[in-house]
């Protein structure tokens, strides 16, 4: 490295607010990080990319053969153990590759993508087919074996109870009812699932990037179960008072069940609004529950 590591705001920012000390004592320790995989793989790396990502620090590097990587440093707070491994499973098929990892430290050096234009910035309909193509991709990979990931039932248990334990230790801010409706539909659709395939389990349009080999996937978090839950995270991010008609646009296109990408959307939209609601952002809490009031209002859940 020949200059001073900067660290973008955003991810201060999040991970001092979300994780604390944890996230603190990672932020101090990020520059050795850095400089042992630079090191390591003998690279020289550029300044981070801005605005950045809430939970990694990324940046653009050089290997010693002259051609170019990114290097991806995640909080240790973020536990995403499958990352590497999904990126190995699906080999560049609709994701960027993976060149080498450091899971212990969940250090990944990675293909970079250029230019690097990512979804967010394009209109909505032109952004949900660029996301449905890529879970289309994603998706028809051959799945793993049943236990080489996470099934995605033990992570919805894990939603589950932190909705809950949310709910019950900060300040009422939502009718039980409606916590209880998506701890319903987190359950129901889990055991009515029929599909066992690699989940993307983040694909935004800001983890879907323009690179020379076309749209690529970035920042998964792999696990093994039903597709639809795969659109919930776009789907969580936008305006929904046309819900009907996005739902029925992946639902269409990727030949999914519209009540159950409707479901999964509802469910996590409410664990994620008391999520928002326990660290005290409240434009988090009031975003995603507006979704479940759009999906609600228009009677899909």
């Amino acid at each position: 490295m020949t200059t001073a590591l900067r660290i973008p705001d955003r991810l201060e920012d999040f991970v001092v607010k979300a994780f604390g000390d944890v996230g603190r004592n990672w932020l101090a320790r990020l520059p050795s990080l850095v400089a042992d995989a630079s090191s390591a793989w003998q690279l020289h790396v550029g300044a981070p990319f801005e605005p950045g990502g809430n939970v990694g620090w990324v940046a653009p590097v050089r290997r010693a053969d002259g051609s170019d990587a990114a290097l991806k440093v995640s909080c240790p707070a973020h536990r995403n153990p499958w990352e590497a491994k999904g990126l190995q499973h699906w080999a560049g098929r609709g994701a960027a590759r993976l060149f080498d990892s450091d899971e212990a430290s969940q250090i990944l050096l990675l293909e970079r993508c250029v230019p690097g234009t990512n979804g967010d910035e394009l209109d909505v309909a032109t952004g949900n087919e660029i996301v449905a193509s890529l879970l289309a991709e994603l998706h028809a990979v051959d799945p793993p074996a049943d236990d080489e990931f996470e099934p995605l039932a033990t992570l919805v248990e894990r939603f589950r109870e932190t909705m809950w334990d949310w709910f019950d230790r900060f300040e009422r801010p939502v009718d039980r009812g409606v916590v209880a409706q998506a701890d319903e539909l987190f359950t129901s659709l889990t055991s009515s699932s029929t599909d066992a395939v690699l989940l993307h389990g983040d694909l935004g349009p800001g983890n879907a990037v323009l690179s020379e080999r076309g749209w690529l996937a970035i920042d998964p978090h792999p696990v093994l179960g039903d597709r639809a839950f795969d659109v919930k995270q776009v789907l969580s991010l936008r305006d929904l008072r046309d819900a009907r008609e996005q739902v029925a646009f992946f639902a269409d296109r990727l030949d999914l069940d519209a009540g159950r990408i409707a479901g999964w959307t509802f469910a996590c939209c409410v664990q994620a609004a008391l999520w928002g609601r326990s660290v005290g952002d409240a434009l988090t809490f009031r975003k995603y529950l507006d979704r479940t009031e759009q999906l609600s209002s228009q009677r899909l859940v």
